[in-house]
C-alpha cells in the first residue's frame, strides 16, 4: 500500500486542473496562458507518461471508454481534452491534472452506485479544472518543495517541477470546492442525471471513512471535507426546481463489474479485510457485486479469524462455488477448508476442479500435492 501512496502523493499535493484550451501548442505561441501554467500542462503530460508505463494504471480499454462517454455527456464540449483514466489502488480517491487527466482510483469507482453519482465526482474534478483552481493553489508550492522532492526520490517518478501546493494534499480551499460544488451539479443537471444523487456517494463515503476511521492523505478519504461535500450538494439540492433525470445504475453496475472485483482483490492483497466487510456484510451493497464477490467476502472472514469466522468465510466459499462455478479460486480455498476439517473427498473434489479451472496455476504443484496425501489416507 505504500507504494501506491507514495506514487500518488505528487498527483494529489498537485491538485487539479487548468485550462480547457482545444491546441494547446497555438495557446502557448499566442501567450494565451502564463509561462507558470505552461509548465503545469508540460508537467502533467510527462507524468501521464510515467503512469502509462507504470503496473499502477488499470488497463481497460470498454471501461474506459464508458468512464469517458460519461464526462463527454456531462461537458460535451471538452470532449478532445479531458481524459478519464483508472489507478489500481483501493483507496477512496479521485484527483485531476491541469492538462486534463483525470484520475479515478478503482476503489472510489466500487463504492458507487450508479452513473448520476459518476457523474457527479467528473463533473466536480472538471470545474478544478476549467476555473484553474491548481494553477492557482500551486503559487504555494515553495513551502512544500523540499517535502515533495523527498516524495519524488522515493517514487521514481519525475517530480513535478513546481506545481506542488501543499495544501492540495486535502483538497482545495473550501471556496474552491465550493464552486466545484455548484457548477459541477449544474453541469449533470443539463446532462440528464438525477441531481439527488449527487450527495449520496459523499456520504457513503464519508459513512465508510468514520466506520474504518479511515487517515489517508487523500482528499476523498477526510472526513471533514466530505462533511463539507455532504452540506453544501444538499443546499444545492434544496434550491432545485427541476424534474431530475435518470440515475443510470443498470448501465453502470454492468460497465464496472470488473472493476468492484477488482477493488476487492486489491483490498484482501493489502489485507484491508475491514472495508470488505463494511462493503459486503450489507446484502443490499453484496447484491450490486458480481457473485465471485462472495470469495472475498470469505478472504476477508478468514483474515479478520474471529471466533466464527471460520465458519462464515466457508460459507460464504460454497455461495461462490454456487453463484459463480467457473470462479476457480473458490475451489481452491473451499478444498483447504474441507481439508482442515477432515473432510478428504469433498476436499479433493475441490482441488480437481480448481486444476481443472486453472490447469496452470503457479501452485498446482501443492495442490497435486494436497490430493495425493488425501488419496494416500484413503479419503479420495
Amino acid at each position: 500500500m505504500r507504494r501506491y501512496a507514495l506514487l500518488l502523493l505528487p498527483l494529489l499535493l498537485f491538485g487539479c486542473k487548468s485550462v480547457p484550451v482545444k491546441n494547446f501548442a497555438a495557446a502557448q505561441e499566442t501567450k494565451k496562458i502564463s509561462a507558470e501554467e505552461n509548465r503545469l500542462w508540460v508537467q502533467s503530460k510527462d507524468f501521464d507518461s510515467q503512469i502509462r508505463k507504470s503496473d499502477i494504471l488499470y488497463r481497460d480499454k470498454a471501461l474506459n471508454s464508458y468512464l469517458n462517454s460519461v464526462m463527454h455527456r456531462v461537458y460535451p464540449e471538452l470532449a478532445d481534452v479531458i481524459r478519464v483514466k483508472v489507478i489500481r489502488a483501493p483507496s477512496l480517491n479521485a484527483f485531476a491534472l491541469p492538462n486534463g487527466s483525470i484520475y479515478l482510483h478503482i476503489g472510489m469507482l466500487a463504492r458507487m452506485d450508479n452513473e448520476a453519482q459518476l457523474a457527479t465526482l467528473l463533473g466536480h474534478e472538471a470545474v478544478h479544472f476549467i476555473h484553474k483552481h491548481g494553477v492557482k493553489q500551486s503559487r504555494n508550492v515553495k513551502s512544500s518543495a523540499a517535502w515533495a522532492m523527498g516524495i519524488g526520490m522515493a517514487t521514481g517518478i519525475p517530480l513535478l517541477g513546481n506545481v506542488v501546493a501543499a495544501s492540495s494534499i486535502t483538497g482545495f480551499s473550501r471556496g474552491l470546492e465550493r464552486d466545484a460544488d455548484r457548477y459541477g451539479y449544474e453541469q449533470i443537471v443539463r446532462a440528464g442525471y438525477d441531481a439527488r444523487e449527487s450527495v449520496k456517494i459523499f456520504e457513503k463515503l464519508m459513512a465508510e471513512v468514520k466506520a474504518l476511521d479511515i487517515d489517508e492523505p487523500y482528499f476523498f478519504s477526510t472526513h471533514p471535507r466530505l462533511k463539507e461535500r455532504v452540506a453544501s450538494f444538499k443546499k444545492l439540492i434544496a434550491k432545485a426546481d427541476q424534474s431530475f433525470g435518470k440515475t443510470g445504475e443498470e448501465r453502470f453496475l454492468k460497465e464496472t463489474a470488473e472493476i468492484r472485483i477488482a477493488s476487492l482483490k486489491e483490498d484482501i492483497a493489502r489485507r484491508r479485510y475491514r472495508s470488505v466487510l463494511l462493503v459486503l456484510e450489507d446484502e443490499s451493497k453484496l447484491a450490486k457485486y458480481p457473485a465471485a464477490a462472495h470469495f472475498y467476502l470469505g478472504e476477508a472472514y478468514r483474515m479478520r479469524g474471529g471466533k466464527k469466522d471460520a465458519e462464515l468465510a466457508e460459507a460464504a466459499y460454497r455461495q461462490a462455488v454456487k453463484l459463480e462455478p467457473s470462479f476457480a479460486p473458490s475451489y481452491r480455498v473451499l478444498g483447504l477448508s474441507c481439508m482442515k476439517r477432515k473432510m478428504g473427498k469433498e476436499a479433493a473434489r475441490n482441488f480437481r476442479n480448481y486444476l481443472k479451472l486453472a490447469p496452470e496455476a503457479a501452485d498446482k504443484p501443492y495442490i497435486l500435492g494436497y490430493i495425493k496425501q488425501i488419496e494416500s489416507e484413503g479419503g479420495a
